[in-house]
């Protein structure tokens, strides 16, 4: 099997296995995808004051939610920038201890990779 047709080459293609152990491809339309990333202090031991994230992909219509919160045992706040700026910058003003960066890429979307995010932020913001 090792030598089958469907492992010679050609067109990449993600290849997994079912539960009962039998290989197969992706194939159809794109569904929704969320990435979202541990909650996180920006600037170490400080507040940041976060000015824009910029996701590092080629989805077109991908939106950004950004959440945070002071302490960790508090719960956290949620804002979504649904439109990018023409740069492909999402343009916030967020202010928190931690901070939890979620990418949402809507189902029939194309696109070919999702690397991160850049985030703008600065030590220092307000208490």
């Amino acid at each position: 099997m090792l030598d089958g047709a469907a492992l010679r080459g050609g067109v990449p293609s993600a290849m997994l296995f079912d539960g009962a152990h039998r290989l197969g491809t992706l194939s159809g339309p794109a569904l929704a995808a969320t990435i979202a990333d541990a909650a996180r202090e920006l600037a170490p031991g400080q507040r940041s004051r976060i000015r824009s994230i910029r996701p590092l992909t080629d989805a077109a219509g991908a939106a950004v939610t950004v959440a945070g919160a002071n302490r960790p045992a508090d719960g956290m706040t949620e804002t979504l920038y649904p439109q990018a700026q023409t740069n492909g910058v999402f343009r916030c003003r967020e202010n928190w201890n931690l901070t939890r960066v979620t990418l949402s890429i809507p189902a029939g979307t194309r696109w070919t990779y999702a690397q991160g995010y850049d985030a703008d932020a600065v030590a220092g913001g307000r208490p």
